[in-house]
């Protein structure tokens, strides 16, 4: 029994649909066998996937956001973000940072490549490289490409999500 008061015993380990269930688990077993990841989490959608991964990151630290970004990541870092004491600094030109660019108190570098909307290409190992070398995350927001294109995760970055809409899902709200 969970503390709502909820018994799950005698469903097992699908006892709550929307949380879990044979559909879900097979599509990430598939999305991780495809990304060449350990594992993978299916959201409905990718402002859920950003937020999940940014959650990682402690009252005090900052994000380095890249130059572009979809616009709800901006939302998210105002509305939600700063009333955990997380602050975010805007990298223009992240291609020609240096570890001495970086601010004291790195939390993740959070990317996308190429950029939404300018479509600008960000090179995911130097960010992985800085990232590193502060000892924090890098996360890319990979929704542009796809696996075939690009892979994130071989070249360092340490969580990727993409929005995946008709041409790879049969729903239009679907990330990974």
């Amino acid at each position: 029994m969970d503390p709502r008061g909820y018994v799950y015993a005698m469903a097992g380990e699908y006892g709550y649909q929307r949380s879990n269930n044979p559909t879900r688990a097979t599509a990430e077993a598939a999305l991780a066998n495809v990304e060449g990841a350990e594992f993978a989490f299916a959201y409905t959608k990718g402002m859920a996937a950003t937020a999940a991964a940014l959650e990682i990151v402690r009252p005090g630290q900052t994000v380095v956001f890249c130059d572009q970004l979809y616009g709800g990541t901006y939302v998210l870092a105002d509305e939600i973000m700063a009333r955990r004491g997380i602050d975010i600094v805007d990298a223009d030109y992240l291609n020609e940072w240096t570890a001495a660019d970086l601010p004291d108190n790195l939390g993740a570098i959070l990317i996308e490549s190429p950029t939404n909307p300018g479509l600008r290409i960000i090179d995911i190992e130097h960010a992985a490289n800085l990232a590193h070398s502060a000892g924090a995350y890098l996360f890319v927001d990979n929704t542009f490409c796809t696996a075939y294109l690009q892979r994130p995760l071989e070249l360092g970055a340490d969580a990727k999500w993409a929005t995946r809409y008709r041409p790879s899902t049969p729903h239009p709200s679907c990330a990974a």
